[in-house]
């Protein structure tokens, strides 16, 4: 991107994060903050199609316009602001326009705070997001990264597909979760568990987002659609959802204001009920 996200404190983009969470969660990444900022262990567990669709208050495609960063009232930890264009509202409501969402974390130049698992937005790129707990959570996007696709070109066919976060591309929705095709960041694709005393790094066990296609997705899966067309068929799928006991409906989303930070920064929380 030529234009950096904009920042109240100081200059500089978000460091990405290299090592991302599927599984579990019980560590965080500190960035040369001073003292220690101590921080309780968060558990995430796998999240497939219908729970997101169940649990999300608030369910948009938007493209990411900029990133604010405001530190607690004490000083000692950043959270940062994301401003998305919204194009498209699958459920819930929210004002036309413009949404800002934040996160728990946050790179000031020469220090900062980085969450493993925490979703990373990059400027102008288009995004649909599941969203929870706005302003109250650590993360406002349903099962973190989980809930966080991006729109990606095809430079075969020069169509617009959807990616998840370890960029395996959309074919489908079945049996209440999406058909994928393989990740391309093989790294991200495994689950981890990271402790919390030593950061050491310990595969787990598959959840329902990581088991192999069926037979019968492998030929779903022969083309990737365009995305426009996953969005209708993802509309179709919330419309259904709305007739179970799980489902939950959407809500009014307000922005978050970077005035409106806490005094200071209490626990990791993942907004999953």
């Amino acid at each position: 991107m030529s234009r950096e996200p904009s920042s109240s404190l100081a200059p500089g983009h978000r460091r990405p994060l290299r090592r991302p969470l599927l599984a579990a969660l019980s560590a965080v990444t500190l960035l040369a903050l001073g003292a220690a900022v101590p921080l309780a262990a968060t558990t995430l567990l796998p999240m497939d199609l219908d729970s997101l669709a169940d649990q999300a208050e608030l369910v948009f495609t938007g493209t990411a316009m900029h990133n604010e960063i405001a530190l607690t009232k004490d000083g000692a930890f950043p959270f940062t602001f994301t401003t998305f264009r919204i194009h498209d509202v699958l459920k819930g409501r929210t004002r036309a326009g413009e949404i800002v969402l934040r996160f728990a974390g946050g790179d000031l130049g020469d220090r900062g705070v980085g969450i493993v698992g925490m979703p990373e937005f990059k400027e102008g790129e288009t995004y649909l997001l599941f969203v929870r707990g706005n302003g109250r959570e650590s993360c406002p996007i349903l099962g973190w990264e989980q809930g966080m696709y991006r729109f990606s070109r095809d430079t075969v066919e020069g169509k617009s597909v959807l990616v998840d976060f370890r960029g395996a591309p959309l074919h489908g929705i079945r049996d209440g979760r999406w058909v994928r095709g393989p990740a391309a960041d093989v790294e991200r694709a495994r689950p981890i568990v990271l402790s919390q005393e030593d950061v050491t790094v310990t595969p787990l066990d598959g959840g329902p987002e990581l088991e192999p296609a069926p037979a019968e997705d492998k030929a779903l899966a022969a083309a990737t659609p365009a995305a426009d067309e996953l969005i209708v068929r993802l509309r179709s799928f919330l419309g259904g959802r709305r007739q179970t006991k799980s489902y939950t409906p959407g809500r009014w989303v307000e922005s978050a204001r970077p005035a409106d930070v806490p005094d200071h920064f209490g626990v990791l929380t993942t907004g999953r009920r």
